[in-house]
């Protein structure tokens, strides 16, 4: 949570996310590279876990991305759960 605060304490994070709070548009577009962001997390989880599945990897790459997005945004239930 501390990392999460550091970052908004920064005038340009602070100005993105009042950009995707204000246009739905803006928000949309920022969320299209979340699956590609997902397989590239998976992959990194899959390096460091070889003794474990492609399945557990995935898994921990969609969390890792969901518990970022509500540290920053708040609002979880913004990411597309069809990645």
């Amino acid at each position: 949570m501390k990392v999460a605060q550091d970052a908004l304490a920064h005038r340009r994070t602070s100005k993105v996310f009042e950009i995707l709070q204000k246009s739905s548009a803006a928000a949309a577009a920022e969320l299209t590279g979340l699956c590609q962001s997902q397989n590239l997390v998976g992959e990194a989880y899959a390096r460091r876990l070889p003794d474990e599945d492609e399945l557990t990897a995935e898994v921990m790459a969609g969390i890792t991305l969901q518990l970022t997005a509500s540290a920053f945004v708040g609002a979880s239930s913004t990411l597309n759960p069809m990645c």
